[in-house]
């Protein structure tokens, strides 16, 4: 087995190469800030610097 390119930390938390972290959120959310504060929390317990911290949003569309 060769080593992912892009480590994944589960399925929501990814760590590029070039240190950013891709936080996915498979959530919608009306202004509530929980997308965000989801972040903050990844940041702060990774202690990772929080300008390189995205979030991208993902809608599970049921058909």
């Amino acid at each position: 087995m060769t080593p992912l390119a892009t480590p994944e930390i589960g399925v929501w938390v990814v760590v590029k190469p070039n240190d950013d972290v891709i936080i996915r959120v498979v959530r919608s959310e009306m202004g509530q800030g929980t997308i965000t504060g989801l972040a903050q929390l990844v940041a702060e317990e990774s202690q990772c610097d929080w300008k390189k911290f995205f979030m991208t949003i993902r809608l599970l569309l049921r058909t």
